[in-house]
């Protein structure tokens, strides 16, 4: 998304902001493991709200605000990593 951004490719970014709610939705699907069923829920909240920031941002066609967006989007998704390695 970041090469997008750069290359002023904002119907792309459209697409891949699509792509990844889609994403989110597979994994509120998943069976949660019992080691992390109180945490999960609320990581996945937190991501649903850095890709609400995400869309909003494209639509702006602001490349800084949407660059931003992302980075607060791979926060959450590091953040949702972590909570999903501690139920290994």
């Amino acid at each position: 998304m970041v090469v997008t951004v750069q290359e002023a490719g904002f119907w792309r970014l459209l697409s891949n902001s699509a792509e990844l709610a889609f994403n989110l939705g597979q994994l509120e699907g998943l069976d949660v493991p019992p080691g992390v069923v109180n945490t999960w829920p609320a990581s996945l909240t937190s991501l649903g709200a850095a890709l609400d920031v995400l869309s909003d941002a494209v639509s702006t066609q602001d490349g800084p605000t949407i660059l931003a967006a992302i980075e607060g989007v791979r926060a959450q998704v590091e953040a949702a990593r972590g909570v999903a390695n501690s139920a290994i």
